[in-house]
């Protein structure tokens, strides 16, 4: 009866569990679905830098979307409003896994990577004081000029 499983086996060294905390995570998927609520949403399929695992991340079409989609956008570099998924595939980022009570890791949510930008002067500063705008360097594979 256990025959298939018995045959072959040997014991084998398995991984220390993933520690709560940031990890390396790369997008592997992304679909379009609706959530419990109704709404549309986006769910990012999320590998995990030395895990065997993978995570979900879900955006929501409701009063936060711009918010976590801004921030998700931010996290992974990709640019803002590009909503080409196939292209998100592959994109590397970070996020904060934690255990939950029944022993699985959920991703409680994205770091985002800060950039060496100077902050932007008050809308009041005047346009002296003002930096010039500078484009950013297209070093994330999205060369297109589209404003989106």
């Amino acid at each position: 009866m256990y025959d298939d499983f018995a045959a072959g086996y040997q014991p084998a060294e398995y991984g220390n569990r993933l520690e709560d905390g940031e990890h390396r995570v790369k997008i592997k998927d992304v679909n379009q679905d609706t959530s419990s609520k109704g709404n549309p949403m986006l769910v990012v399929e999320l590998s995990i830098e030395n895990a065997s695992f993978t995570v979900k991340h879900f955006i929501v079409k409701n009063e936060y979307f711009n918010a976590n989609a801004t921030q998700f956008f931010d996290s992974f570099g990709i640019p803002r409003g590009n909503f080409d998924y196939p292209r998100w595939v592959g994109r590397a980022g970070k996020a904060f896994l934690k255990r939950n009570e029944k022993g699985y890791m959920d991703l409680k949510y994205l770091v985002v990577k800060q950039t060496n930008q100077p902050p932007a002067p008050p809308p009041s500063a005047p346009p002296a004081q003002r930096p010039p705008a500078q484009r950013p360097q297209a070093q994330d594979g999205f060369d297109d000029d589209i404003p989106f």
